[in-house]
């Protein structure tokens, strides 16, 4: 397991992120958000290696929590007060399925899931639809 999933895994665990505009993968690969066109697009993937200093990382408050399956999925706010986060985790383990967090989609209050998909909807009820597994496929 990559180190720097052991950091986002960590942190967490302490009631914090890293303010990554984007999602991690377990696989320990980033994908960075951009908006076109008021669409949530992903950009290419690189690998998530980032120097990451005390600045970088958001406390977070969980708004919302559900067990699917095997995994345990939470939604919320980070301490910036319109970022937004879902993180999901092996329920046993804990080990990080995928992460997303934004400073631009507002907090997320709820998720549901229907079929393969994951609809999260923030405080201004906008949904976005990631698919559960492969979450950079918008």
């Amino acid at each position: 397991m990559s180190s720097m999933i052991e950091l986002i895994e960590q942190s967490w665990a302490k009631g914090r992120l890293p303010i990554i505009q984007g999602i991690v993968k377990k696989d320990g690969l980033y994908y960075e958000i951009k908006y076109e066109e008021n669409q949530m697009k992903t950009a290419n993937p690189i690998p998530f290696l980032f120097d990451f200093t005390g600045d970088d990382f958001s406390e977070i408050d969980s708004f919302f929590k559900t067990t699917i399956n095997n995994y345990t999925l939470y939604c919320g706010e980070g301490s910036w007060g319109g970022d937004g986060f879902i993180y999901i985790e092996d329920t046993k383990t804990k080990q990080l399925l995928w992460c997303l967090f934004d400073d631009r989609i507002n907090p997320i209050t709820k998720c549901t899931i229907s079929k393969d998909k994951l609809i999260a909807e923030n405080n201004n009820s906008i949904q976005y639809i990631f698919d559960f597994q492969n979450p950079e496929k918008l």
